[in-house]
């Protein structure tokens, strides 16, 4: 059973070790660039994290915040061998009954063309906005990045609560 929560400050070196480990593969491709880990303290302003625990460990994670009507997602995260079992869809899912409490319309997130990402939140219902040209991050695979801004409605049908959330 997942169970979902906000972290807390005991979190933080499990968090650290996920990060790096469920984004090892995308930095093959993408990094974030050397001004953007110097503004990460700013860019990371006001946001709040959730954990995804399976048998007490946690395995994935998303930071939110509210942003223009939307609860805003940033660097979804999962443990490789956690990946396509879910646990990004009820981080989703769970950001999203927090948007409905807050009577929000949107839930948004940025995510790179070059990865399988774009088809994966289509899958999940969210729409492409906006598609430019990066600035926060860089690669030497790639000559140029695309960001993809990506939103999708929030309604009361998918924000009935799931098992193990809170």
């Amino acid at each position: 059973m997942v169970v979902i929560r906000e972290s807390n400050k005991s979190d933080e070196e499990s968090i650290d070790r996920l990060t790096v480990e469920a984004n090892a593969s995308l930095r093959k491709f993408y990094r974030p660039t050397k001004q953007t880990l110097a503004n990460k303290d700013e860019l990371l302003l006001n946001t709040t994290r959730l954990v995804a625990i399976v048998d007490n460990r946690i395995v994935g994670t998303v930071l939110y915040k509210f942003k223009d009507e939307c609860i805003h997602l940033i660097g979804i995260s999962v443990l490789p061998e956690f990946q396509k079992t879910g646990i990004a869809t009820e981080l989703i899912n769970e950001a999203e009954r927090i948007g409905h409490k807050n009577k929000l319309s949107h839930i948004s997130l940025y995510t790179i063309k070059q990865t399988d990402n774009v088809q994966i939140f289509s899958k999940l219902g969210f729409i492409t906005v906006l598609e430019q040209d990066d600035k926060l991050c860089e690669s030497d695979v790639f000559e140029k990045l695309i960001v993809v801004h990506m939103k999708k409605a929030i309604n009361s049908e998918s924000t009935r609560p799931t098992k193990g959330s809170s």
